[in-house]
This record gives structure tokens, sequence and C-alpha cells, in this order.
């Protein structure tokens, strides 16, 4: 047996290098084990004493600490990622080597062979040696080694460099000109290539990584896909971290094998599971156990080649801090860095692993409990425990890997085992199936104990199922050419059957459908419909064949050279004309068309090209629009279809394919492969990165030259900081008074709180006192009440017994006035017969007058007096017309100037009403100014002064299931500010509101501002959250929602429920507005704001019910602004606000004034106008006076004669009637008297009443007083109630006040305490420091300091982040130099590998064209080779046309031009089937062929073609197609003969 199970089979290389510890330090007699650090060697050394018991046994054992030699120059800088070469061996005599093999066993920790192969190699090379002669002294416990001085395996020996001092995943860009990134990018494959295959070139500097992965996979904080050399691992590992709380990375222990020593045994009765076979993927046993420890040796690994183990504590578990404060001190990382990075590596897969494992152990189950000759099959799925099982079980996981089964006869156990085609062992740690006899295995000598408890000794088998990595991976195939001949061969064998089964299809794109021409070459214009598979172009010399290829050539963007036919495109202009358009249609259809929904099924590709330079191309679709006119385009449909225009064996020109076919030496050849199978440009590629790598190499020797400098003064600065470190003591002096200082604010602001604390139970006691008073004063009001309630009633009862008195009075009042009244009728008729007497006596005067003025007419008219009056009369008539028709003149302009007046005093009414409004408006301005200004941006102001005391009230009250949000307005800032007015009125009340999720919170929050007296809405709402994306209006309209910025999302749905502002859209033109409204109804839009002519006011427009438009006004917002918002901008926009309405008062008033002024001047004019009117009058009533004397004095002179007598006898009559008046008088005296008699007596009676209510009235007006007292009794205990309940509301009051200012000084404690607390642990404060003096003392204290810092040249802090950045510096530098080196190792690696792959394909490429052109040559029965000699650049033929002759076959240049040709013909043939352009051309391919030759040829060439299924060919001949007929696949294009104008030469007369 050479090798076995590490712990039980000491490898090779570990004994060898034993043998050679004792050889150099030991006895014959002795031996030694091997252990990775000097605390586990200790730990073995014990066991030998507890084992050995007598002291001379235990003493004969030593041990022997062998560590590298220091390196001074390398001493001081030590990195994780070096290789720990250190090696502790325990040194006994052979015969006690029985307890340092269960030493070894039981533990696990012993040493690697890994570790065993680097150590012996660096022990045999001088670099490690004992302790005590190392040059470092004995203190160290952990040397660490670099690459130089430990020359272990090849795979160690790597050129020195800074990459093996530190690695970084982040690294910077350098000077090569690539970024890390991009180097990482084009290395990539090649890295992950050379790891695979060669998977002991190690990189030791992810060592440490490597740990790390592990631990956070068995954490399950990391997939186990996740590589810890990608460039990405460490984000991920980051980010791992933090999204799995449950285990930590540093609650995972790892060891060099499977099993660890019980730690458990110190701590009492701690729990500790092995869950290996189970495994943490389908179980999950953390959360019942204190320690879940696991082999990773196994299934972990599954690769068979490490062993490791871990521990993981549970952090939830009762002893987690008793374990992680044991592990911290007895833990000890001897985990070998190879083993770990081989470890990581190996369990990437291990979830897809396990999944396999998990189904196929099932499977088995599944077909072994369907056979009769089974007893019984043990797994867990069909167990009797499966419950318990179940309990632990992941929710992904299944039921492992392992079963047992017995059989029912030995004899079919035993053919069961034999025939069982597996591995056969007890191992769980390979990728392969096991199976074992497990019963004899384990128990071979202790079969009767095993069947004790129920394990049959006879029939126990164990089959270990796993995971079979030959599934996945093929094995390596040889590149060499016979073998790729012979995988060629089969391939064409199939790919021709393949053909022969299916009939050659024309491919959906990327071949041509037609060209054509104008003024090119020869053709004034000419169009080919070319075919979709194999096209022959066919035509005398000179029809223009060859121009078709020229034409394809050129319109796809070839360059004129390439043709031979032309140095540049004017030359290909046809002769006589100025310009050229050539056309191609490219077919564009099936799936894989390139960009069909803007080209459609066909994409023509035009040129145009004239004689002067230019040069155009245009991208057409398949309906001829024009979609691109740039070439970049154009390569990239070449590049997309693969039309290879430029390759010269794709498109063989005229010169090209006779160079070919005829003269072609075996280095052209070689260089038509090269270019044709686009190896050239491969080869070019990296021509081009191995300059790059050069120019890096460069780049990389300056970048090592600046490393020392970054190192020196970082050494230099951390020199200086150890130098600043020396005043630790001043300076936790200092630090000890800043905690003091802290404290005592701390102090002070308690002591505060202790006289908040007393004066809220002063309050409380002046509350009881005013509850007293109150009660008090309350009886003594309830008495005064009762007594004033009392008098009242009394004195209602007098005015009761008022009523019938008042009731006789009224009665009295009634007969004393039906007596007045019949005395005043008397009286009357005494009056009226007076005033009759009078009239008589007048009546006689006035005709004793007329009786003399009778006589003196009559004496007047005798002298001529009546012609003078009848002059005058007509005079005075004249006059008073004129007057008249004056007076109605000027009347009819009276109704123009009332008129006038009435419009004046209207419009002067209609200036005037505005001006109080616009004064009331700038007064509300300037007040908002005022409170901008004061306010200072601050929300509050535009809130209830009792918003703050609500808003603490809130905050203390725990009974929320949900704390309320508001007021709205405080969570909403507006992104645009000119929309603040309208946004503010129109939002209205939901800025002020608050938003609860809940009825309860509603009821509560509703009964807290009552309590404070601060009432805003309240609002309910969800935590369900609103996504408004489909709803929104199209993105070129701002709406609320987008100007306004929202802080909370519970905030912003009520917003969107209630408000609508997702969908109301803001436009600033208010015709813009109405277009955008009216044009069609917009989608997702509800209604529109839109600013009006007068700022701050708005428009809103919004669809009606049928459809229409409706428009609503939108006042200014006056108030000052809830909304977070640029307060500058409020505060210019109001001030512009004030300026403008001011400036449209002083208009007001000027039309006002002017106005007011048009309203006089009506007015006097109105006066004048009367006062003229009133003149005119009277000049007509004089005249009408004047003409009435003369018409009467005329009137009198035509009286009759005899008037004089009629004047005397009515002065009789008047007498006579005098004397009847005075008759009459004397009766209505007596009456009178008769009359009066009744007064007299109703008087006395109403004389009694009276006395009887003024009797009442006075007893009523006592009654009165004494109410009066009463009231007046009850107002004092009235206003002392008063007094009394507003003492106990303002006492209730300043408990309030005083409880939010002892909670304010609460919360001043609260945030001193957590601030003080932020700065350290709460410190005694001394006795009668205070702040001030205590800030005296930390002044002088960080004086001293400040010396001390001057002298060094800065403060510690200063100095620590220079030399931090100093530090930093060296180490980016460092890392930057290492990234360049590994990068451009790997590129190397990778550009090596690339070449490799390259010369395979070569090979390949090569073999396919060979194995073709033999089986081509064969189809004539010539036998031949294709000779590619790659070193020396050439490719050549040997063809035998004598299928009878044996030999090699003869050179290329002994061939028969015919001969030759269609060899060559097979050549092409061969090398087109290598390639993978849809389009192939040829010209002239038969020009050196006989007939024979030329008919064999065309129709290899078909059958060619139709092998290639889907490819084109287009194949120009000048000869005749007599043996070639068209067919579905075949397509004949004959070009019209040429025109020669042949003439008679015409010559000279002989």
């Amino acid at each position: 047996m050479s090798n076995g199970y590490p712990r039980f089979f000491v490898d090779r290389s570990i004994t060898s290098f034993a043998a050679a510890i004792i050889s150099h330090y030991g006895a014959p007699h002795e031996w030694a084990t091997l252990f990775p650090s000097n605390v586990v060697a200790r730990r073995c050394a014990g066991l030998f004493q507890d084992q050995l018991r007598s002291p001379e046994k235990h003493q004969s054992t030593r041990i022997i600490d062998l560590i590298p030699r220091a390196n001074p120059a390398e001493e001081s800088d030590h990195d994780q990622s070096h290789v720990e070469a250190m090696i502790s061996a325990v040194v006994y005599p052979k015969a006690y080597s029985p307890v340092a093999k269960s030493f070894w066993q039981h533990t696990g920790e012993g040493i690697s062979s890994r570790r065993a192969e680097l150590c012996h190699k660096a022990f045999n090379d001088g670099f490690l040696a004992p302790r005590a002669t190392n040059r470092r002294g004995t203190d160290s416990q952990t040397p660490s080694t670099d690459q130089r001085s430990c020359k272990g395996p090849r795979r160690y020996q790597k050129r020195p460099s800074a990459k093996n001092e530190k690695n970084s995943f982040d690294a910077d860009p350098v000077s090569s000109g690539l970024t890390v990134r991009e180097q990482q990018q084009n290395i990539g494959e090649g890295a992950q290539f050379i790891e695979e295959r060669y998977g002991r070139n190690l990189d030791l500097s992810l060592a440490a990584k490597a740990k790390i992965a592990i631990r956070r996979r068995v954490a399950g904080a990391l997939t186990p896909e996740l590589k810890c050399d990608d460039p990405t691992a460490e984000a991920q590992l980051s980010k791992d971290i933090k999204q799995s709380p449950r285990v930590a990375e540093d609650d995972v222990y790892l060891y060099p094998s499977g099993r660890i020593r019980t730690i458990a045994d110190r701590f009492n009765f701690a729990i500790v599971v092995d869950e290996t076979i189970g495994n943490f993927l389908n179980v999950h046993v953390l959360p019942h156990a204190d320690v879940v420890v696991s082999s990773l040796t196994k299934v972990f690994s599954g690769d068979s080649n490490v062993m490791g183990g871990c521990s993981i504590l549970n952090p939830a578990g009762h002893f987690y801090d008793k374990l992680k404060g044991a592990m911290k001190v007895e833990y000890q990382d001897n985990y070998w860095s190879e083993d770990a990075i081989f470890m990581e590596r190996n369990s990437r897969d291990f979830v897809t692993r396990i999944v396999r494992i998990n189904v196929n152990a099932e499977a088995i189950c599944s077909i072994l409990r369907a056979s009769e000759l089974v007893k019984e099959v043990y797994y867990p799925k069909y167990s009797l425990t499966k419950l318990f099982y179940d309990e632990y079980r992941t929710p992904t996981g299944g039921y492992g890997g392992l079963l047992s089964v017995t059989f029912r006869t030995r004899s079919t156990a035993v053919a069961f085992y034999d025939a069982l085609e597996t591995a056969k062992g007890p191992s769980l740690g390979t990728n392969f199936t096991l199976s074992s006899p497990y019963t004899l295995l384990a128990h071979y000598t202790e079969l009767d104990w095993a069947a004790q408890y129920g394990v049959e000794p006879d029939l126990g088998k164990r089959a270990r199922i796993s995971y079979d990595k030959s599934d996945d991976e093929g094995s390596e195939r040889s590149v060499e050419d016979e073998e790729i001949d012979q995988e060629q061969e089969s391939q064409f064998r199939t790919q021709q059957l393949a053909s022969n089964l299916v009939d050659n299809a024309a491919a959906d794109n990327g071949i041509l459908e037609s060209v054509s021409c104008s003024n090119f070459m020869c053709h004034g214009y000419l169009e080919v419909a070319l075919g979709p598979l194999i096209n022959f172009i066919i035509g005398h010399n000179g029809s223009g064949k060859s121009a078709i290829l020229t034409a394809i050539t050129i319109c796809l963007g070839g360059k004129a050279t390439a043709t031979n036919r032309g140095q540049s495109l004017k030359s290909f202009i046809k002769e006589g004309t100025e310009s050229a358009v050539l056309s191609v249609k490219i077919k564009n259809k099936g799936d894989s068309a390139y960009q069909p929904e803007l080209y459609g099924d066909s994409i023509i590709v035009e040129r145009h090209f004239s004689r002067s330079g230019s040069s155009q191309f245009k991208l057409k679709s398949a309906t001829g629009r024009l979609i691109s006119t740039k070439k970049s385009d154009l390569e990239e449909i070449c590049d997309y279809f693969a039309l290879q225009i430029d390759n010269p064996m794709n498109v063989l020109t005229q010169d090209m394919a006779r160079q070919f076919l005829s003269n072609s030496t075996p280095q052209e050849k070689y260089k038509f492969f090269m270019k044709g199978t686009q190896l050239e440009h491969l080869d070019g590629d990296y021509l081009q990165i191995e300059q790059s790598l050069d120019k890096i190499d460069q780049d990389l020797a300056k970048s090592l030259a600046d490393l020392g400098r970054y190192e020196e003064e970082a050494r230099k600065a951390k020199s200086l900081y150890a130098l600043s470190e020396k005043h630790d003591t001043l300076r936790d002096k200092v630090k000890n008074i800043c905690w003091q200082m802290a404290w005592a604010q701390v102090e002070e602001v308690e002591r505060k709180l202790a006289l908040a604390d007393d004066q809220l139970l002063k309050v409380a006691n002046a509350i009881a006192n005013a509850e007293r008073k109150e009660e008090r004063c309350a009886q003594k009001y309830d008495i005064s009440d009762h007594d004033y309630q009392d008098t009242l009633r009394a004195k209602e009862e007098l005015e009761q017994t008022l009523l019938p008195f008042n009731d006789s009075k009224v009665q009295a009042q009634r007969d004393y006035d039906a007596a007045t009244h019949n005395a005043r009728d008397i009286q009357t008729e005494q009056r009226k017969i007076k005033t009759h007497i009078k009239a008589a006596d007048q009546q006689i005067n006035d005709s004793n007058t007329a009786i003399r003025d009778e006589y003196n007419r009559l004496e007047e008219i005798n002298g001529g007096g009546n012609a003078r009056r009848l002059a005058e009369m007509e005079e005075k008539q004249i006059a008073s017309s004129d007057a008249k028709a004056r007076l109605e003149d000027h009347e009819s302009g009276l109704w123009g100037l009332e008129d006038k007046q009435r419009r004046a005093a209207k419009d002067f009414e209609q200036s005037r009403t505005p001006i109080p409004d616009k004064r009331q408006e700038i007064q509300v301005c300037e007040e908002r100014l005022k409170r901008l200004i004061g306010d200072k941006g601050k929300q509050e102001g535009a809130y209830h002064a009792n918003l703050p005391r609500l808003q603490r009230a809130i905050r203390d009250d725990g009974g929320f299931h949900q704390k309320p949000i508001g007021p709205i307005g405080y969570h909403v800032r507006l992104l645009q500010p000119s929309w603040s007015s309208i946004l503010e009125k129109s939002l209205g009340a939901a800025l002020n509101s608050f938003v609860v999720t809940s009825k309860a919170d509603q009821a509560r929050l509703s009964s807290l501002m009552t309590r404070m007296q601060c009432q805003y809405p309240i609002m309910i709402g969800n935590n369900s959250s609103v996504d408004t994306t489909n709803h929104e209006p199209d993105p070129e309209f701002d709406t609320s929602l987008r100007v306004l910025e929202i802080d909370d999302d519970l905030v912003r749905k009520q917003l969107i429920i209630n408000q609508m502002i997702e969908q109301t859209i803001l436009i600033d033109s208010r015709p813009h507005a109405v277009n955008v409204m009216s044009d069609s109804r917009l989608q997702n839009v509800k209604q529109c704001f839109t600013h009006n002519v007068r700022p701050g006011t708005g428009i809103r427009f919004s669809y009606g019910w049928g459809g229409g438009l409706s428009e609503n006004y939108i006042p200014a917002f006056q108030g000052s602004p809830r909304m977070k918002t640029d307060v500058e901008f409020q505060v210019n926009a109001c001030r512009a606000e004030i300026q403008r309405l001011r400036s449209e008062l002083s208009d007001l008033e000027r039309i006002m004034r002017e106005r007011q002024t048009n309203l006089k001047n009506a007015e006097q004019a109105i006066t004048r106008h009367r006062r003229e009117a009133g003149n005119l009058r009277v000049e007509v009533q004089r005249l009408t006076n004047e003409m009435d004397g003369l018409q009467e004095a005329i009137d009198r002179d035509s009286v009759e004669e005899g008037g004089l007598e009629v004047l005397k006898k009515g002065l009789d009559d008047a007498k006579i009637q005098r004397a009847s008046y005075e008759a009459q008088y004397g009766d209505s005296v007596v009456a009178m008297d008769k009359a009066r008699e009744p007064l007299r007596t109703i008087k006395e009676q109403m004389k009694v009443i009276e006395n009887d209510i003024a009797n009442t009235h006075t007893r009523i007006k006592k009654a009165e007083t004494k109410c009066f007292g009463k009231l007046g009794e009850r107002d004092v205990a009235l206003r002392e109630k008063n007094i009394a309940v507003d003492e106990h509301r303002r006492a209730r009051e300043a408990k309030i006040a005083a409880q939010e200012a002892r909670a304010d000084h609460a919360e001043t404690v609260a945030v001193y305490t957590g601030q003080a607390s932020e700065i350290c642990a709460r410190v005694a404060v001394d006795q009668g420091e205070t702040c001030a003096s205590l800030e005296k003392k930390l002044e002088k204290l960080q004086a001293d300091l400040k010396r001390w810092e001057t002298q060094l040249g800065g403060t510690r802090e200063e100095i620590a982040e220079a030399a931090a950045r100093k530090v930093q510096a060296f180490q980016r530098a460092r890392a930057q130099v290492a990234d360049v080196e590994k990068l451009a190792q790997l590129l190397k690696t990778t550009l090596v590998n690339r070449k490799e792959r390259w010369k395979v394909f070569q090979r390949a490429i090569t073999a396919r064209a060979r194995v073709q052109f033999m089986w081509m040559l064969s189809e004539r029965s010539f036998r031949g080779r294709l000779l590619a000699n790659h070193k020396e650049k050439k490719l050549d033929l040997n063809v035998e046309p004598d299928p009878t002759k044996v030999g090699k076959g003869r050179e290329a240049k002994t061939l028969s031009g015919g001969e030759k040709s269609f060899s060559t013909i097979c050549l092409l043939l061969s090398l087109w089937d290598a390639m993978g352009a849809p389009v192939r051309c040829l010209d002239e391919f038969d020009v050196f062929m006989d007939s024979v030759n030329r008919e064999v040829s065309m129709r290899k060439m078909i059958e060619a073609a139709r092998y290639s299924i889907g490819k084109q060919f287009i194949l120009i001949t000048p000869g005749s197609m007599g043996s070639v007929s068209s067919s579905h696949d075949v397509k004949i294009i004959k070009m019209k003969d040429p025109e020669r104008g042949q003439t008679a030469i015409s010559f000279p007369n002989q």
C-alpha cells in the first residue's frame, strides 16, 4: 500500500521530512512527528507526559522549532500573503511512536503533505533552522518568509515582485494605457484556462482571501460559485456579509483536518454537533447547538486532494461569549496557505454537487427498495425518524448521499458487491461514488459486539453515493495533425452525408439578390438578378462580366485598388460621362435579419461617385426609403453578414484568379491561405499585444524605481508618529478633563432639571389651592343666585297686582276721551261760526271798497285811459312770448346736463369702489412680506402657534400604532417656486393635514389636538405603495408631483389619492394651456393649472362630463408658504407684488380724482343752468302778472253800467247773513256748558285710580331695589368665581408650562447625556470643579501639548494623518505595481495560450482543407496531398493523376496545365470550405483548362457548392455552358456580346 487516508497513513513527503530532521538533529533510535506550530507541539508533548507517567520517559521527548532564517533587508516587511514556512517537530524515542500516532490520528493537527514538501525543500536549502540558531532571536512565534527565502517546489519559484507583498481587488489604472478592468477582461479567459488545466500554478497572495471565502461559504454568507480571485470578489464578500446577519465569518474557525478537540469540556454542558454527513445545505442544526463541527475533507471538498475542518459558534448560544473568548485565546490558524487555496477552489461547485448527490442517492434508494432481494434500505427519507430529520432540514435541502442496504441472503450481498461497478472504499470526500462492506470494514474484529446492537455481521453493506465529475468533464484531445485529420475527415463525411440527405436551400439573409450599375466601365446601364445559390456569368471577352464583380466590390465598400482594374474610382466611370452609380441589393429575411423593422426584406446599397472625386454611400430600405449615408453603417452590415469583400480568397478577381490558379508559388498560396482564413489578422493582433507588453514592462521598471521613494517617506512618517505618541500621558489628562467638562455640563442641566421638578411641585400646590378657592366661590355664587331669584319672583308678583289698576285706568281714560271728543265737537262748531262771522265782516268791507272803486273807475273812463292800457297790453304779450321761448330752449338743455352728471357720478363711484380693496390687498401683502422676512424661511409661521406643542405631544405619546405624520406641508418641498401661490391655493387644507394609519390613531390625535387647542384635518391612509409609472402624463409636461419633492411615501400617497397631483399638469402660458387641453383629451391628465395675467392667480382647466373644457379662476394665496421653498424667491415675488399693487392703486386714485373733477364740473353746470332758468321764469311771471293787471283794468273798463247797484245789493245781503251767524253762536255756548259736566266726574275717578297705581309702583320700586341689590351680590360672587376659575386655569397652564419646561430640561439632560456618552462613559467630576475651571485647566494643558506639537511640526492627528497618507501612498503604489506585474504575467500567459490556440486553429483549418482536397481529387481518381509548412510559410500540392502509380505524387509544376488548374480549383474549393463567408466569387477560373478538366471542374464546383448549404456562388467564365444547364439551384446569366464598331481602314492613294 503506497498511500492512504492522511490521519491513518502518514504521507511519504512528511515521513521523508521527518527523517531529514532526525538525521540532522536526532539519534538513530529517535523519530519525529511534525506539527505546524509550537503550541500544537506542546500539546502533543503534554500527551506524552500524561501517557508515559514516568518523568524519565517523558523527559526524553523534546521540541525543535524550525523557522526561516532572517533576511535583514526584508525583515521589516511581512504580509499575510507569504507562505508561513514554520515547522515544530516533536522528537521522541521510536518506542513511544504509538503515543504520537494516537495524537496524530485523533486530533488531526499534523502538517499537510504540501506544507511538508515546501518546508523540506527549504530545510535542505538551508532556509529553515532551529529557533536557537536563528538570528531573529527566540521571541518570534510566527515568522514569515518571502518567495525568495522559501525555495520550495517549482510552483513557488516565481520572479520576485511587489505583487507578492500585497494584493488588492481594487487596483488603480496604470500607465500602460489600459485600465486594470480592461486588462483583466483581456486576460480573464486565459487565466481561467491555465488554472483549470494546470491547477498547481498557485498565487499564494490569495491564501488569506481563500480562507475568508471558505469561512463565509460555511457561514452561509457566500455563494459557492464565487471565486476568491475574481476582481469583484471583495465587493461581493462585503455585500454578502451584510445580507447574512446570523453567523459572521469570525464565528467560523478553520483547522488543518477533519476533527477538533472538544472545547466544551471546559464549559458546562455545551452541545457540540458534527454535521459532516448531513452537511449544512441539507440540515440546519446550528440554532440547537452551541458549536457545530464539520469535516471539510469530505463532501465540501469532494476532490480527495486536501484536508480541513471547521467549527461554527452559535452567536445566539448560551455559551457564545465564553466560547468566543476561549477561541480568541486557544485558536491558532495553522491552515497551510496552499491547502486553503485548494479547499476554496474545490468547494466552488459545492451546491451543485450536493444537489446531484441528493438526486442520485434518492434514485438509487428507489431502485433498491423496489427489489425483492433487498431486506432493508437505511436512508433518512424512508426512516422512522424522518420527522426529526425534516424538522432540521432546510427548505431546499435533500437527504444526503449516504445510504445503507442489507440483503436477504449473504450470497446476494456478495454478488451485489462484486458486480457493483463503483470504486470501493470508505471515504466521503470524493467526487465519484464509493461503496464498501461497512460492517466488515469497520468492525471486522468485533462482529459479535456489533451484532448485539442489531448490526448484522455478514450482511451489513453501506453504499456511499457521490457526484461523478466525469459525467461533466470531457477528456483532453490531442491536437496532433493526424488526429485532427481523422476528426476533420469524420466531420466532413458526416457533413457530406447530411448534405446528401438535405436539399441545398437558399439563405434567408446575407446573400446578394441583384447588382446594377450605371455609367460604369463598359456599361451604360446594367442590371443583373442573381440566383440565391449558384450563379454562372458567361459571355465573350469584352462583354463586361468582370465589371459585375468589380461593381460588387466597390459598392460594398471595397477599395478601387483591390479590384486590380483601376487606381481610383474615377477610372471606372464610362468614357463620356461624369458620374457613375452602383447598386447592390442584399437579402434580409429570416430570424437573423439585420434591423428588419428599419430595412425590411432587403437592404439596398448604392454608391455614387464622379470624376471630380466625390463619393457617397446610400443605404436604403426595401421600399427605397433612405436610411443612412454613413460608410460605418455599411461596414456594420458587412460585418453582420460576414461579407468579406476585401478578402482575396473570398472575391477572386480575374487577375487574382489567374495568379492563384497558374502562377502562384507555395509562398503565395500560403499567403492566400492566411488572408482567406483571417489567421493573418489574428497574428497581427498578437503582435500588437506583444508591443503593448513591452510598453507595460518599461512602465513597470519606472514604477519600481519610484516605489523605494514612497517606502522611505512612509517609514519617516511612521517614525515621527511614534515620537508623537510619547506624550500620551498629557493627552490622557486632556482627555480626562474633556470628559469631566462633558459631564460637568450634564450636571449643570441636571440641577436645572431638579429646579424644574421643584417648580412643578409648587405649581401642583397652587393648583390644589385654586381648586379649593374655586369651589368656595362656586358655593357663594349659588347662594347669591338663589336670593336673587327669590326677590325677582316677589317683584314679578307685585307687577301682576298692577294689571287690574291699569285696566280701570284705561277704561276711565276711554270715557274721558269720549266726553272730551263731544266737547271738542261743540268747540269746533263754535270756531266755524266765528269764521263765518269774520267772513261776513270781510265781505261787508269788500263791498264798501268795491263801491268806492266803482265810483273811481267811472270817473277814469271818462278821462281816455282804456286805449293806453290796450297798447301796453300788446307789448307785454310780445315780451312774454319771447321770454317763454327762451325759457323752453334753456330747460331743454337740462336733460343733457343731468345725464352727463349721472354718468360722471357713476364713473366716480366705480373708480372709488376698488380703492379700499386695493389698499387692503397692499396691507395683506405687506403683512405677508413681514412674516416672510420675520420667519426667515421657517415653516412654523404658516401654522398654528400651538403646533410645536402638538408635535412635541405626538412625539412623547407612545400610544400610537404608528406615529402620525404632519402637517403634510412639512414633508413637501416645492422645486419651482413660481407655482407656489397656485399650488398652495389648490392644495388648500391638505397641506395642514396630518396622516395616520388607523381609526384609533385618528381618535387619539384628535384628542391631542383638542387638548393642545390646535385643530387640523386628519387623514387615514395605509402603508401600501402606489405605483404611478403607468398613470402619469407624457414626460414633456410638468406635473404637481414632478415639481414637488416629497420625503414621505405616506404623504405622497395621500396627495396622489386626494389631490390627483400625478395627473395635474402645469403649463406657464395660458394660450398654450388652452391649445393643449383643447386639441384632444390627454391621456392620464385630469386637470391643468396655468398662470393668469395677475401674478399669483391662476386658471384651472378640466374636462367636463360631456367632454367639454371647463375653466375656473384660482385666486392668489395670501398666507405664508406652508411648503418648503426658496424663501428669497418668495420675498422678491412678494415685494414685486406690493410694487405692482401700489402702482395700480396710484392709477386708481388718479382716475378717481379725474372723475371726481368731472362730476363737480357737471354739478356746477346744472347749478348754473337752474339759476339761469329761475331768472327766466321770474321774468315770464313778471310779464304775466303785468298782463293780468292790464287785462283786469281793461275788463273793468268794459263792465256795463248798473254795476254800482249790484255792489250795494251785495252789501245788504252780507249784513243779513252776519246777523244769522251770531244767533247760532249763542246756541253753541249753551251746549258747551252741558258737555263739561261729565268731564269733571271722570277726572275724579281717574285721580283715585292713579293714586292706587302710584302706591303699587312704589312697592314695585322697593322690590326692584332689593332685586338690584341681590343682583349686585350675585355679580360680585360671579366675578369672584370667574377670578377663581381663571386662577385655576392659569395654574393648570402654569403646570403645563412647567411640565414643558421640565420636559425641555429632561430632553436637554438626555441630549447632553447622550452627547457626553458618545464621548465617554460617565465620570465623576472633581469636587468644586465647574465648566469654567475645567476649561482653564484644559487651556493650560492644551497650551503645553501645543508647544510639544509645535516642536514636532503638527498635532498628533495631523502627524497621524500625514503618516497615513504616506503609508497609503506607498501601499497604493505597491498595489499598483503588484497589479501591473500580475496583469502583465497573466497577459503573457494568455498570449502564449492564445498563440497555442491559434496554432490549433491553424492546424485544424489546414487539416480540414487537406481532407477536402484529397476527397475532391479522388473524384477524378487523382491522388494527392496538401503540403502546409507553417514554419516556412509554404503551401503546396502533391498530385498524382495516375492512380496506378505508387508514391507521394508529383509537384504542381510538373503537372499539365489542365491538371494543374483542376488541382488548384480543388485547393480553392477546399479553402472555401474552411471559410464562413456567405458569398464566394471567382472570375475566369477555367481560363487555362482543357474541355475535360473544365467540365470536371465545373461539375466539382457545383457539387461542392451544393454541399455548402445556404452559400451563394458567383462564378465567371468566358466559355460556354453546354455541359451545365439551369436548375432550381443553378442560374446561368449570359452577358450581351460587346458592340465593336469596325470600319475599313483608309489607305493613301498609291
